[in-house]
């Protein structure tokens, strides 16, 4: 199987690329879960994908639904303080920042455009 695998904040997360139940949802999910459990996150933090937030729940589900987790590049963590700073008062729980390979990036772009 084939895996990407990711650094953030001096952990390695493990996201399988090829299996039934892993859609670009369900790997995000579990990310923001194992990261607040971990304490890194409070609540859900803001999702900004390719430099859209995610705050339209029905361009949000597109996304999830046209992305696959092989369109992913990479996913920084911005926490507390620091995401305040840069995203005022709506990032105080955090922000997930995810960069997509080419591929994904032309299908969010096509999503907001409208």
């Amino acid at each position: 199987m084939n895996k990407i695998f990711l650094l953030l904040l001096s952990s390695i997360f493990v996201l399988p690329s090829k299996a039934q139940d892993n859609t670009f949802k369900h790997s995000i999910d579990s990310l923001i879960q194992k990261n607040i459990e971990k304490g890194i996150f409070k609540k859900t933090p803001v999702i900004i994908i390719d430099g859209y937030a995610l705050v339209d729940s029905l361009k949000a589900n597109k996304v999830y639904k046209l992305l696959n987790v092989s369109d992913l590049e990479s996913i920084d963590i911005i926490t507390y303080d620091k995401a305040s700073e840069l995203f005022e008062s709506n990032a105080k729980d955090g922000v997930l920042i995810i960069k997509c390979k080419k591929s994904g990036t032309k299908k969010i772009k096509q999503i907001f455009k409208d």
